[in-house]
């Protein structure tokens, strides 16, 4: 059973955002031929800092391939929340990151610029540890190795 402290104003914006990465998906998913369904469900998430909570998740399947996108935790070190494609050759850590001000470097290590970042990232599990930012082409990739 989920505690109060799961209603505490970080983890409320942690599902919201959830929420959002999970309809990107969809139109993302949709876009594969053919298409997989798409389950939604929930997981419980049991966190030192906010508690046991609940939070949505997916169960895609295509064929006889399938993987769970699953959020793992709100409160990661370097990130505002964890979300991970496991099944395949996954997992794939997707990680949210929020970084007010941040700054940017080009491929030489050169700053080009200071600007907001908000938004979702895949994580790559190898060196050299890139962090490339989430769209529908990396996500269908991503989805069709874990449906392999």
């Amino acid at each position: 059973m989920a505690v109060e402290q799961a209603e505490m104003p970080e983890i409320v914006e942690w599902r919201a955002k959830l929420e959002e990465l999970f309809g990107l998906i969809h139109g993302w998913l949709g876009e594969l031929d053919p298409p997989p369904s798409i389950e939604a469900t929930t997981t419980t998430i049991i966190e030192h800092r906010s508690g046991e909570y609940e939070a949505p998740m997916l169960l895609v399947r295509r064929g006889r391939g399938e993987f769970r996108i699953r959020p793992i935790a709100r409160w990661v070190v370097g990130a505002a929340g964890r979300v991970d494609l496991e099944g395949g050759d996954g997992p794939f850590i997707l990680v949210r990151m929020v970084e007010p001000g941040a700054l940017i470097f080009d491929e030489s290590s050169v700053m080009s610029e200071i600007k907001d970042i908000d938004g979702w990232f895949w994580v790559q599990d190898r060196p050299p540890w890139h962090r490339v930012g989430l769209t529908g082409e990396l996500f269908r990739g991503l989805a069709a190795t874990c449906l392999e």
